[in-house]
């Protein structure tokens, strides 16, 4: 919807944040199985092969122990991991927008400041989307790379449509 974009466009160019809905909202003190979360701020889970989790991975918790951590399925990682109940601090509950939504509204909002050459905007904008490459919007995100010579963008959406194995199955398909 171009009035959403323009509005997150306007929102982002003056203050430097996305707008409200789609901020992550904040989780409970305590999690339970089938909870969605999201990654806010970096961190490494707590399994014996420990991995560094990275801002925007997205999981759900698949069961809570007697302590309180929680073993998440993460996206994008074949093996759960738990999460230490010190590090909640560091996940939130997925903002009410889609994820697929937010990318191609924040792809919108990369092709106006491109348009209207705002060049700092535009490349942090640019960061964000790659950061945040996903299935269902990568059409929409390359699109925007391509239509405004975005070279890295267009790079990291073919490398991410080459390792993909959602990308993959919808090709095959």
């Amino acid at each position: 919807e171009p009035t959403r974009v323009v509005q997150m466009f306007l929102t982002i160019l003056y203050t430097g944040c996305l707008p409200a809905e789609h901020e992550p909202q904040e989780l409970e003190e305590s999690l339970t199985p089938g909870v969605r979360v999201v990654v806010v701020e970096a961190f490494k889970s707590s399994n014996a092969s420990s991995k560094l989790l990275p801002p925007g991975t997205e999981g759900m918790v698949a069961e809570v122990d007697a302590k309180g951590d929680a073993l998440v399925k993460f996206d994008g990682l074949q093996a759960r991991q738990w999460v230490a109940k010190r590090n909640f601090a560091r996940l939130r509950a997925p903002a009410s927008t889609s994820a697929d939504q937010l990318q191609e509204d924040l792809a919108g909002a990369f092709a106006l400041s491109q348009r209207w050459q705002v060049d700092g905007l535009a490349e942090v904008l640019g960061e964000r989307l790659e950061r945040g490459l996903r299935a269902g919007s990568l059409a929409a995100t390359l699109e925007v790379a391509v239509l405004h010579d975005a070279s890295r963008l267009r790079a990291a959406c073919l490398a991410f449509a080459q390792h993909s194995a959602q990308v993959r199955a919808a090709y095959d398909a």
